[in-house]
């Protein structure tokens, strides 16, 4: 897609702003936000879609997880795009998708057409992150990739944040559907500053020209070979389980376990609970970039970021299991650091991109998120599943089998912490040259 400029004019936006890489995070990263912000939007404005849909509360739940598996399912080929002809040209490609799946939820007048809108939201933002992460590694150093990836996802939170109030508050005065035309003319302006402001790698200063395109990724069946040699790595398969259990428990909490507990549990009510579960964005906010910097100039280790974040989340769930000892106060601190100790996911993709070539970066950086999507799909249902084996009261869930879902994210913390180190250490090498 070309800027709809003159080329003096696009020259002229290159020569000033497009060659420092922090305008290209800038607007990549506004994107995320929006990505971060749609996909959670479903909890504010889950009453009215019930209500104006005349749905119940399970076909509510399809229409938040379908984003997820939606975004999921399309990881392997758009990190094969990515590779292939990439990520600007993917990015825009995908985010017309998602200006499609806006405007199809905002007409939609039954729930399989805004299931659809909801479907093509997520495979319209599935290419935002890691296509965001492949540019940050084509124009920033090595050493400095795991706190870009740490502040980008930290930044996506404020998207988080907006799913809440502030959304809820727009949906009141605007109309939920006409939210989502909104969504679209915001999509399309981030496309066209996209087009005008990215490229794939940054221009070479010295010379005064382009340095011309990274090492092309592998295309057709060089690229089902490559795909084949990422998942045939058992570091990556051991990384992946890590993303999984990871951000799977940090959402099940966050999107569905952690408002019932602190309910039906400790007894607070529906606004001070909302309040203390706030907390995990808060915690994920400071602790994303604070990771990537302990990775980077710190510790100088990816493995010894990520293993200590599996134990200490583990360990964050030990309180838990005794919910009569703890204070007020303590909850919120407790909230906080679910998402403190979960914010190792930078690090994490900085480590598995630098197991693999360069070429492979997108095709590598997607497979990998390709379990953490797994994660914040199923971990929800399953906890969801788990619970109603017991009999429900009019209280609530019994405590028992709260009791045995904590136990279950602290044994599986443990266990993706032991096995991540046995994975190969890196710290900001060339790709595939740990």
């Amino acid at each position: 897609m070309k800027c709809p400029m003159a080329p003096s004019e696009r020259r002229s936006l290159r020569s000033r702003f497009a060659e420092h890489g922090w305008v290209v995070f800038t607007v990549l990263t506004l994107l995320f936000i929006f990505s971060y912000m749609v996909r959670l939007s479903t909890g504010v404005l889950g009453p009215m879609l019930i209500d104006d849909l005349n749905i119940n509360a399970g076909q509510l739940g399809l229409l938040a997880g379908v984003f997820f598996y939606a975004f999921g399912a399309a990881q392997i080929p758009v990190g094969l795009a990515l590779d292939s002809f990439g990520p600007k040209r993917t990015i825009i490609a995908t985010s017309l998708l998602a200006v499609a799946g806006c405007i199809l939820t905002g007409v939609g007048t039954s729930y399989s057409l805004v299931l659809v809108g909801r479907l093509l939201l997520g495979l319209g933002m599935s290419s935002v992150l890691m296509g965001s992460l492949k540019v940050f590694a084509n124009w920033f150093r090595a050493d400095r990739f795991a706190f870009l990836a740490g502040s980008i996802l930290s930044l996506g939170n404020l998207g988080g944040l907006l799913a809440a109030t502030p959304l809820l508050l727009m949906a009141m005065t605007l109309g939920w559907r006409n939210c989502f035309f909104y969504f679209a003319a915001f999509v399309l302006l981030i496309i066209f500053l996209i087009a005008c402001l990215v490229s794939d790698h940054p221009p070479r200063i010295d010379a005064g020209q382009d340095a011309g395109p990274p090492p092309s990724g592998p295309r057709g069946w060089q690229g089902l070979a490559a795909l084949g040699s990422i998942f045939l790595n058992w570091h990556f398969w051991i990384m992946g389980l890590g993303s999984f259990v990871r951000y799977g428990s940090m959402l099940t909490i966050h999107g569905f376990l952690g408002m019932l507990y602190l309910v039906e549990i400790v007894g607070l009510g529906p606004e001070e609970a909302g309040t203390v579960l706030g907390m995990i964005s808060v915690g994920y906010l400071i602790g994303s970039p604070l990771a990537g910097r302990l990775s980077d100039t710190v510790l100088r280790s990816r493995k010894k970021v990520v293993t200590a974040g599996f134990f200490l989340f583990a360990l964050n769930m030990i309180p838990f299991w005794f919910p009569a000892s703890i204070p007020l106060p303590l909850w919120y601190i407790l909230f906080g650091c679910i998402g403190l100790f979960s914010a190792t996911s930078p690090v994490n993709f900085a480590h598995v991109k630098e197991l693999f070539p360069p070429r492979m970066t997108g095709t590598v950086l997607t497979g990998a998120n390709l379990f953490v999507m797994l994660g914040a799909a199923l971990g929800s249902q399953l906890t969801g599943a788990f619970l109603e084996l017991y009999p429900r009261s009019a209280a609530g869930y019994p405590s028992q089998a709260y009791l045995l879902v904590f136990l279950g994210l602290f044994a599986a913390s443990m266990i993706a912490g032991l096995l991540y180190i046995l994975v190969k250490d890196t710290h900001g090498v060339r790709n595939g040259q740990a």
